[in-house]
């Protein structure tokens, strides 16, 4: 990070944070007092009591600062003495904050403040209008771009360097480790501008250095008062302090669009104004019912709908929009009321309402939730199987404690615990009717043994993943398959010891199963694919690495598609949307023409290493796969080819 100003370095210049994050440390950079973003200021207390930096200023992110001098900043306060005032109040605050930060710290702060400099700020009587800015001496501040992205932490930047100095060209010399050094020179431009209009002062300029080859965006700065200052608080509506929560009143325009906006706006009005009104003075400020609904009028003049007739309308359907704004409104706010009203009245576990306290443990992993359930009941209750009959407590009776934390036990985090006499105990204690999704990945000493309990309690599954389960085998799917009716989504990837028969007796009794992941199965055959009915209901299939799959697999699926091709009862094709045939090495064109004939409907297709196929196949597949988005040939050299690739071009 580049190093903006460092403590104990003499004081020349403030500076404007135009975009960007800085952060205010010490000088070993280890203490962080304060983060300041857009529309901040830093560097004020050395230059108004003349003293030396109190903290080093760190840039977090790419940054757009603006330098303004000491001795400009001296013709400021004499010309905005409001301004001066804030600034110095501020300044003290800011003093007296980091003083105290640092006594706590046990770090001496002997710096002693030079108020004498602007005495005369403790006794402003100006009333001034701050809105009204001079534009015969207006000054460019100059925008420097600070990446500290580009610089490692160890970056710093001298102050009688990065400071403004009294010349009209300031040369700044950057390096990989020191700034000070003579390696590069980047040249910021201050120019004075002696005469300045009002469509200069809001009119940014792009200045672009053909010898430095930077761009800054030269904006005029225009001070305004956003909120009048009480006499109790005269910073009100200026400062902007450490948390942000202020909004600086220096407005800088720097923004093209916006120049444009105001332009257009102010051509539209001048020609609604009628020949009478040529002689108005323009302004953006419009203030009769016309102009406020002169686009309006446009449209319903061309409608050939007189203009008074339009204005009337457009009031009309205003007042309409606001009355259903207010009504909406009213609605939110009532519905807001009543859900506060409802956590009110919910009962407290410990020193939180119930629902929050169960929202912080859902952030727990699953071990720590199965160990805190041991607290009491209602902690039993909350993460476990959420019945309260046995709860005889009174404020419990009309709370509802689904659906439990166990709705989701995810294992996968502590793999080397789980066995199968430990996985018993967990879904034993949850009970039937509560799990819906179980994650047992690479859980690899759970056997056939664990898979019983999963039955016993698995009736609300939806996802089960078992990847990794190396000992797991036919008879754990088909026992499995009796008893999880709602399973939609069962990964098997790297369980080894299954075949043909546990994946479709899966199939078979899982009605709603649509997802299926078998990567690195490597007893799985061709034959697996014979029924080609069981196998129209799954939308994802993952076959990675299943090396025993041949062309003949998919084969199966066209020749029965085709037998019962006029029996209205049977679907005609397959639902499959996403398949993985990553690795099939064996597969070649035929089985790629079969897959592309049957399943229409495919979106996501991945033939990566599948080194046999040609461009054919490739071409089938574009042409009848009409909704494919993703496909992957990553090292199918022979089917990658030029026609190929137009064809993708043209198609995604």
């Amino acid at each position: 990070m580049l190093k903006v100003i460092r403590e104990g370095t003499k004081a020349k210049a403030m500076f404007f944070i135009i975009k960007g994050i800085v952060e205010v440390t010490s000088e070993d950079d280890e203490i962080v007092y304060a983060e300041l973003g857009k529309g901040c200021f830093f560097g004020e207390i050395g230059v108004l009591f003349q003293v030396a930096r109190t903290t080093s200023v760190i840039a977090k992110t790419k940054c757009i600062i603006a330098i303004i001098k000491a001795s400009e900043f001296y013709e400021l306060c004499e010309k905005h003495p409001k301004v001066a005032k804030a600034i110095h109040d501020e300044a003290i605050y800011r003093y007296t904050n980091l003083k105290t930060q640092k006594e706590e710290r046990g770090k001496q702060f002997d710096v002693s403040l030079n108020e004498n400099i602007l005495s005369p700020l403790k006794s402003i009587t100006s009333d001034e209008d701050l809105f009204k800015t001079s534009t015969s001496n207006i000054k460019k501040i100059s925008l420097i771009n600070i990446n500290s992205e580009r610089n490692n932490s160890n970056n710093s930047l001298s102050n009688d360097d990065f400071e403004a100095s009294n010349a009209s060209n300031n040369t700044i010399n950057t390096t990989n480790n020191d700034i000070t050094n003579d390696t590069t020179e980047v040249t910021v431009n201050i120019s004075l501008k002696n005469t300045a209009t009002e469509k200069d002062l809001h009119s940014p300029k792009l200045v672009v250095s053909n010898d430095n080859n930077i761009t800054m965006l030269d904006s005029s700065v225009k001070v305004i008062e956003q909120n009048t200052p009480s006499p109790q608080n005269p910073n009100l509506g200026f400062i902007q302090r450490y948390s942000g929560r202020r909004r600086a009143s220096v407005a800088v325009w720097a923004d093209d669009q916006l120049s444009k906006l105001q332009q257009n706006i102010q051509n539209q009005l001048n020609k609604e104004k009628s020949p009478t009104e040529s002689n108005a003075p323009t302004n953006l400020s419009v203030s009769s019912t016309a102009q406020i609904v002169s686009p309006i009028n446009d449209a319903l003049k061309q409608d050939n709908i007189s203009e008074s007739s339009s204005v009337y309308s457009s009031l009309s359907s205003i007042s309409k929009e606001k009355e259903s704004l207010t009504q909406s409104r009213k609605q939110n706010i009532n519905q807001k009321f009543s859900e506060i009203k409802k956590k009110e009245e919910q009962p407290y576990l410990g020193p939180l309402p119930i629902d929050l306290m169960k929202k912080c443990i859902s952030f727990l992993d699953y071990k720590n939730q199965f160990r805190i359930r041991r607290i009491s009941k209602i902690f039993n209750i909350i993460i476990t199987n959420g019945n309260s009959s046995d709860l005889t407590d009174p404020k419990w009776i009309d709370y509802d404690f689904n659906p439990p934390l166990s709705t989701s036990i995810d294992l996968s985090t502590i793999p080397k615990l789980i066995n199968d006499e430990v996985l018993k105990i967990i879904l034993s204690a949850c009970g039937d009717f509560i799990i819906e999704d179980l994650n047992l990945h690479r859980c690899w000493e759970v056997t056939d043994v664990g898979c019983k309990a999963i039955e016993d309690v698995g009736s609300e599954i939806k996802n089960l993943n078992l990847l990794g389960c190396w000992d797991i085998t036919d008879n754990c799917l088909v026992s499995l398959s009796s008893n999880l009716q709602n399973l939609e989504f069962i990964d098997l990837s790297n369980c080894r010891k299954i075949t043909n028969l546990g994946v479709i007796s899966l199939l078979q009794n899982c009605p709603r199963l649509s997802k299926i992941s078998l990567s690195y199965c490597k007893n799985l055959s061709s034959e697996l694919f014979a029924n080609s009915l069981i196998w129209r209901k799954v939308k994802q299939l993952n076959l990675q690495r299943c090396t025993g799959i041949f062309d003949a697999g998919f084969a199966f699926w066209k020749e029965q598609i085709t037998q019962e091709k006029d029996d209205p009862s049977i679907p005609d094709s397959f639902h499959l949307k996403k398949l993985n045939l990553s690795d099939c090495s064996f597969l070649t064109d035929t089985a790629i023409n079969n897959i592309a004939d049957t399943c229409q409907e495919l979106e996501e297709i991945s033939l990566s290493f599948c080194c046999a196929l040609t461009d054919e196949c490739i071409l089938n597949l574009l042409t009848k796969c009409k909704e494919l988005k993703i496909l992957d040939l990553n090292y199918c050299g022979l089917a990658v080819t030029d026609e190929i690739c137009n064809v993708i071009a043209k198609k995604m």
